[in-house]
């Protein structure tokens, strides 16, 4: 076990021990969550290369069942005060730096997560003189400036901020250049409402404003105005903040609602702490940078909601001193990225004069109690616990589901300008000389994808045979491979970084194929150990967000197994034809409409790697229908109480509820497709033979695509799937509705299209239907 143990080193630093339940599938809420079954052997493995003794763990459980009786009748924690700044102070130095050696800074993209951690390093900059924070930043700043980044909604935006940051400690005018540009398009070209309210997820969202957007674009708008001398960047923040609080804010409580859609005039129903203290936090720099002589009703009518806003969240704080994850309802749970928002934000109000000093003691509380979420391990690594992960607006239901995760980028840089914030209230001056310095500092080796997908290699080197190293290795090329596919997709749709449809093409054969088909071959060795488990502890990719605390088993492996072999043989039939136009080629066509099209163009004709590519294909193709085939038949011959399920036969049947934890809340299956009864029940009624039959299907499917055949799938339908892979001129000639003369109806990826066989009759009344 000396290899695993090398693997996961942070396994061995903190376990909380968990019993399966007998339900089907865990939802875990704590930091550092480990798995086990009870064995016959005094040591019981947790975790790869965790081992500990009986008595240990029964001392432990003990411990842990003690601490409510040992906690009864403690008053509240008192605030912070001054003599906490040193300790306080250590510990944010502590975080910042742990956070710079766990990744370089090149790792995090030009988005918000990694831009909040920035803000919060040039907090630490500003109050130490530590010019390695600065450098980190410069590094940020610089990859993304050369390598070129995406402006297509209003979380690309705060990283401007960090650009007048640079400018201001570099005087290089590069950055105020960029900075300019990046304001061009909050104040020219981002998407609007009808109102002017600036669309949140630009292109991709619709006409919906979310309160997220404050932060992301008020505090950059401000530095802008004060570099550029230009008032119309105040103009522009004050007037998103004022439609903001206009459509969100509850005229009784000051609580803001997460996101309002032009298009339903509606908001969601619940007040989310963290987008409640992104506005708060972004108003009170924009309160504080509004001149004397600025527009008078404009900065009153502000004020107003902002004190109101203030007065709302601050009735609401638990004894706790955080504050919960949605602001009313305290069966909710308590957050510590949000807590360390709203404290920055009323340290910042008070001393520009905004509000009552006596709100201090709410953000003092806030910061007593965010010091034991702020943990110096053994090692030396220093962590902030329960920062809530990425959130799309919901209900209180949902937003206590969101999974909670360690050492978070905004959760570090958000601790961080809290701090800040308090040492300039206190006007406390750094001296390193009062900071208890400690040693030890060991990188995390699981955590994010780069660092795990290199721990496996080096585990792998030990013993090329260990399971769950293969699973590892698998499992974070998989995440990796895909995340990178989205952001080339994303770039693409907006015509960023220089990202064509034919470079993607290059990159899904050169790349993302054959990384697929690694997957795939590190997944065989795992399927080969029928009674393979393995917990995923928290993964990171994309910025912040967190995938983990989920029990895989040989079912689940033969599930990522079936989707990695569609991806791959979907990239290389994709590769074996040329493109000569847009990438799905329907600039002409209205969403779920059929539009007859003259000119419509010939695309996707085969190139001259189609006699290569084809047949890999439609092999991976076929591997993935034998291990969906082998999931359904590992799933019939588990036990039927078989604890910590992802996938069960019930999930095929599309019976129970289904939930993941931070995306979707419990709810039927049939619901996610479809609010149709028709459809639901149509749904319920295929669903009951699904998992009878979709072995038998799988072996028709493979069989056909490896032996060229037509196989019947019921009485009436046959199919032959190896029909595409040979070699059409075009791929219309799959579909014989169209005319000689190129009229007619053709596939629309979009939605609808005529299937072969199809008419423009049938489908159109399907569509309707849907």
């Amino acid at each position: 076990m000396r290899i695993l143990e090398n693997a996961w080193p942070q396994y061995q630093i903190e376990i909380l021990i968990v019993e399966p339940s007998n339900t089907d599938g865990f939802m875990f809420t704590g930091i550092n969550v480990a798995y086990f079954r009870h064995a016959g052997s005094k040591l019981i493995p947790l975790l790869p290369g965790c081992f500990m003794d009986v008595k240990r763990i029964s001392a432990i459980i003990v411990f842990l069942l003690c601490l409510p009786v040992l906690s009864l009748g403690a008053s509240p924690l008192p605030e912070v005060n001054r003599g906490h700044l040193p300790k306080l102070l250590h510990k944010t130095i502590k975080l910042s730096d742990g956070k710079m050696s766990e990744a370089p800074p090149e790792s995090y993209e030009w988005e918000w997560t990694g831009a909040v951690l920035m803000i919060g390093l040039a907090e630490m900059f500003e109050l130490t003189g530590d010019k390695r924070y600065l450098a980190y930043i410069k590094r940020w700043a610089d990859h993304h400036i050369k390598r070129g980044y995406t402006l297509s909604k209003s979380d690309q935006v705060v990283p401007g901020l960090l650009l007048i940051k640079l400018y201001r400690a570099t005087s290089e005018s590069r950055y105020i250049d960029h900075a300019e540009r990046i304001g061009r398009y909050v104040t020219e070209e981002a998407l609007r409402t009808n109102d002017g309210g600036l669309v949140h997820f630009g292109p991709m969202g619709g006409k919906s404003m979310w309160i997220d957007s404050l932060f992301m674009l008020c505090p950059f708008l401000v530095e802008l105005a004060k570099i550029t001398g230009e008032e119309k960047y105040l103009d522009e923040a004050v007037k998103q903040s004022l439609i903001m609080y206009g459509h969100l804010q509850d005229p009784q409580t000051g609580l803001c609602k997460h996101y309002w859609d032009e298009t339903k005039n509606k908001t969601n129903t619940d007040h989310w702490l963290r987008g409640n203290a992104w506005a708060l936090a972004a108003n009170a720099i924009l309160l504080e940078a509004l001149p004397n002589n600025y527009d008078a009703e404009s900065r009153a009518r502000l004020l107003e909601h902002f004190r109101k806003h203030v007065h709302g969240i601050a009735t609401g704080q638990d004894e706790s001193g955080l504050w919960h994850t949605v602001l009313d309802n305290r069966e909710t749970y308590l957050e510590s990225s949000g807590t360390a928002l709203v404290a920055f934000a009323i340290f910042k109000a008070v001393d520009a004069g905004l509000i009552d000093p006596a709100y201090l003691r709410h953000a003092r509380r806030a910061l007593r109690g965010l010091m034991d979420y702020v943990r110096i391990h053994p090692d030396g690594f220093c962590t902030i616990d329960d920062v809530s992960l990425g959130t799309r607006p919901g209900n209180a239901a949902y937003y206590n589901q969101v999974t909670r995760a360690e050492n978070v980028p905004y959760g570090v840089g958000a601790f961080a300008m809290a701090v800040g914030a308090y040492c300039n209230n206190e006007r406390y001056e750094y001296d390193p000389a009062t900071m208890r310095v400690e040693d030890g500092w060991e990188e995390l080796r699981w955590g994010r994808i780069d660092k795990a997908q290199k721990a496996m290699i080096e585990a792998l080197e030990l013993d090329p045979n260990s399971v769950p190293a293969h699973f590892g290795a698998g499992f974070v090329i998989f995440a990796d491979t895909l995340t990178t596919l989205i952001e080339a997709v994303t770039d693409m749709s907006v015509e960023a970084r220089g990202v064509t449809p034919p470079k993607l093409q290059r990159r899904m054969v050169e790349e993302f194929a054959p990384a697929f088909g690694k997957v795939s071959g590190h997944f065989g060795k795992v399927e080969a150990d029928e009674k393979f488990t393995q917990v995923t502890e928290r993964l990171i990719f994309l910025g912040g967000t967190s995938f983990g605390y989920i029990q895989w088993d040989v079912a689940e492996v033969y599930m990522l197994d079936a989707v990695a072999g569609f991806l791959e043989a979907a990239f290389y039939f994709i590769g074996s034809y040329d493109i000569d136009g847009p990438p799905v080629l329907i600039v002409r066509r209205k969403f779920g409409k059929i539009v007859r099209d003259k000119s419509y163009p010939h695309f996707l004709t085969l190139n001259d790697k189609s006699g290569e590519l084809l047949p890999k294909s439609r092999a991976a193709l076929a591997k993935c229908f034998s291990k969906i085939k082998a999931m359904v038949e590992n799933l019939e011959r588990r036990e039927k109480n078989y604890p910590g399920r992802l996938i069960t036969l019930d999930l095929l049947r599309l019976r129970g509820t289904l939930s993941i934890p931070g995306v979707v809340e419990p709810q039927p299956p049939t619901a996610l497709v479809s609010k149709n009864i028709i459809i639901r029940e149509l749904l319920k009624f295929v669903g009951r033979n699904v998992p009878e039959k979709l072995p038998g299907w799988m072996e028709k499917a493979r069989y056909s695509l490896l032996e060229n055949r037509t196989v019947p799938i019921t009485k009436k339908i046959g199919i032959n799937l190896a029909v595409p892979f040979d070699n059409p001129k075009d791929l219309r000639d799959l579909f014989p509705k169209h005319k000689p003369d190129g009229s007619g109806a053709y596939p629309d990826p979009t939605l609808g299209g005529l299937l072969p066989g199809m008419t423009n009759k049938t489908l159109n009344r399907l569509m309707n239907l849907l």
